[in-house]
């Protein structure tokens, strides 16, 4: 059985689910944040879920500040979807299951755009993230 799976964020589980190219969510919460609170709620409730087959990585919000940075989280209560190194979905400040189950709902993924393929960067349907080692 499928089930969605809630884990305290580490860089190698992150990397690991990458790597993989499996789908991971990271929820950016702050346990004063009323919304976290109320999303926490809902993600407990979607464990059992057999259409979402992803494991959601739990981010402190507070002292995440260079994954904040690389993923441009301005508030808790944001819900970041990856699917390997290529984001599909991002949530924020929604208390409602509905829209939480739609952002976590992976969508298939079109084939990675060839290196030769060449299109201006907004012309092509993939939204590829930096590598994490890579510097700007």
């Amino acid at each position: 059985m499928q089930a969605l799976e809630l884990k305290p964020y580490s860089a190698a589980a992150l990397t690991q689910a990458q790597t993989a190219n499996q789908p991971v969510a990271l929820h950016f919460h702050a346990d004063w944040c009323p919304t976290c609170r109320a999303q926490d709620k809902v993600l407990q409730s979607l464990k059992s879920d057999p259409a979402l087959d992803l494991t959601v990585l739990l981010v402190n919000y507070a002292p995440a500040k260079a994954l904040k940075r690389r993923f441009t989280v301005l508030a808790q209560s944001t819900l970041f979807l990856l699917h390997g190194h290529t984001s599909s979905a991002r949530l924020f400040r929604s208390p409602r299951a509905s829209p939480i189950r739609d952002a976590l709902t992976p969508a298939p993924l079109t084939p990675p755009c060839p290196p030769s393929f060449r299109l201006p960067p907004l012309a092509c349907a993939c939204v590829s993230l930096p590598h994490p080692t890579s510097r700007p």
